[in-house]
């Protein structure tokens, strides 16, 4: 009976303790293996659910992201088509007055680079020809 007795504390001692000890090899009693394990799924059931958030959030950002991208593209190739002389039919008279000036500008720049191109070729071309000149004593 005595024996019986003192098993009995052992217990009630495994039961009081932490329950990360280790006890001499012993397994940890039940109650608290099922204990852990339901907060392990508790956890880790949240854990899936805010993930899941988290992912419908990104694909939701993402989604808008695109639309306002393909939006976006559209307008830069509306924008190329006009500036190509194509799809003017869409365009008022005022946006096609804009379209005008916007184009007048760019060949006016490019003008511009054209003749300060042509301007150093021909200070090159000049240089040149004195060095053969210079060169050849004639």
């Amino acid at each position: 009976m005595e024996n019986g007795f003192k098993e009995n504390e052992e217990k009630q001692a495994w039961a009081d303790s932490s329950e990360h000890e280790v006890h001499a090899g012993k397994p940890p009693p039940l109650t608290c293996n099922i204990k852990t394990t339901i907060e392990r799924y508790k956890k880790a059931s949240s854990d899936s659910s805010n993930m899941t958030s988290i992912t419908e959030i990104n694909a939701q950002h993402y989604q808008q992201e695109s639309a306002k991208l393909r939006q976006q593209i559209q307008m830069l190739q509306n924008s190329n088509r006009h500036l190509m002389g194509d799809s003017l039919s869409a365009l008022s008279v005022k946006e096609l007055k804009q379209l005008e000036n916007r184009l007048e500008r760019g060949i006016t720049r490019i003008r511009s680079k054209k003749h300060e191109m042509l301007l150093a070729e021909i200070e090159y071309l000049q240089k040149k020809s004195s060095f053969i000149i210079c060169f050849t004593g004639d």
